[in-house]
């Protein structure tokens, strides 16, 4: 049985974990967000093909597809796209860096943002759920008069 100090610092640690655990995942979306940004301020928009899909490892029933475009300076760039299911013939509107076009990423709202606002959400609540729990479950009703 855990004695109600003992429950109270088991409740402290868990609070402070998660707390943690939660600025931790904010840091991480605030660096992706900076990162997504800085990308952004440099990133040239294009269209391109899918011309091809790249296997995977020695399993050949999963593939990447392949990417090719041309930079604005006339540079022609092939770049595989994990995680997308396109199909040879298909287009994507791409963002590229100019220095290195290699750099890609596709040019949608929800693919470019996704990932940052779930972890800042995901780290915000992680931290501040349970301080409220901590904080509000601390606070007693007075018992109602007789």
């Amino acid at each position: 049985m855990i004695s109600g100090r003992s429950s109270k610092r088991l409740a402290a640690a868990a609070v402070a974990g998660s707390c943690l655990l939660g600025g931790v995942l904010v840091t991480i979306a605030w660096r992706d967000y900076q990162a997504r940004s800085l990308f952004l301020e440099r990133a040239w928009p294009t269209r391109a093909e899918i011309v091809a899909l790249e296997p995977v490892g020695p399993d050949l029933a999963q593939s990447n597809p392949v990417a090719a475009f041309t930079t604005m300076q006339g540079v022609p760039v092939r770049v595989a796209l994990p995680g997308m299911d396109l199909s040879p013939g298909d287009s994507v509107n791409l963002l590229y860096d100019e220095e290195l076009p290699e750099i890609v990423r596709v040019n949608d709202a929800w693919v470019l943002w996704f990932e940052p606002c779930a972890f800042g959400v995901a780290g915000a609540l992680l931290a501040i759920v349970p301080l409220l729990a901590l904080v509000g479950g601390g606070r007693r009703q007075p018992n109602p008069p007789l």
